[in-house]
């Protein structure tokens, strides 16, 4: 029951942190873009290097180093679907329905990584460890910087504490996270968890080290 519970609220947390870097990173990418078109930047101005080429020769050299402004792509727009689903999601409906909604929106976006979180984080708030590490797998493809996510090391983290897959999840900190799971693994030792799984959790420390 503690880690059904702990799985629910760190699947709301990990929502909420997601959406809210959706749009901060939306703000901020706005923002540098209009400082590049409105400010470019100048470059030096080289000096004639020859008798008679005067000011115009100068001119034309520092237009040629002068840094190019960088055009900044905007990322793509969230699908409807998702943001509606993931709303559904924070509510805290983890119903069958909203499963199978998220798996058909994997099998319409399968380069989404936030889809793939999303629904590993679903099936981590069920329990069902190996469907979560296979989702975030896909998730850590997709995204790399997910690695470094601390919701999604804290639901796996979570899993040490089940009896059955532990060993799986143990293999996923190892090979897929690494040092950035070690803050979180030191948490358990310090936690509040059996001592079976704070000894799951210092053999993966070691590993990791």
């Amino acid at each position: 029951m503690q880690l059904q519970r702990l799985g629910a609220c760190l699947l709301v947390l990990a929502l909420l942190s997601l959406a809210a870097c959706n749009n901060s990173g939306k703000s901020k990418l706005t923002d540098d873009s209009a400082a590049d078109v409105t400010d470019p930047p100048t470059g030096p101005t080289l000096p004639a290097t020859a008798a008679g080429q005067g000011a115009g020769a100068a001119a034309v050299n520092a237009q040629q180093v002068r840094r190019p402004v960088p055009v900044f792509k905007k990322p793509p727009p969230e699908p409807p679907e998702v943001a509606v689903i993931r709303q559904r999601v924070i509510r805290g409906d983890r119903s069958m329905g909203t499963l199978k909604d998220l798996q058909k929106l994997s099998y319409k976006y399968p380069n989404n990584a936030d889809v793939a979180y999303i629904l590993g984080q679903l099936y981590c708030a069920k329990l069902w460890i190996s469907d979560c590490l296979h989702h975030f797998s896909r998730t850590l493809a997709l995204d790399p910087s997910y690695r470094e996510n601390s919701f999604l090391i804290r639901s796996v983290v979570a899993g040490l504490g089940n009896d059955g897959d532990h060993f799986k999840v143990r293999r996923f900190l190892v090979q897929q996270i690494g040092q950035p799971a070690q803050p979180y693994l030191e948490e358990v030792l310090q936690g509040t968890w059996r001592q079976q799984v704070k000894d799951r959790a210092s053999a993966t420390l070691r590993e990791i080290k």
